[in-house]
């Protein structure tokens, strides 16, 4: 509604995208995790 917030959550978003995309090796966790639920799932080896 107000110029001052949409600023505000524009400005968030930005920062927020540049630390997703600058935070180093995301993929190794990614990777990890998904192994460790699958292999924690019992329906996974079917």
């Amino acid at each position: 509604p107000s110029l001052l917030l949409a600023s505000g959550v524009g400005l968030f978003f930005l920062a927020s995208a540049a630390y997703v995309l600058t935070r180093p090796s995301p993929q190794p966790l990614d990777s990890e995790t998904k192994t460790r639920a699958e292999r924690d799932d019992p329906a996974a080896g079917v």
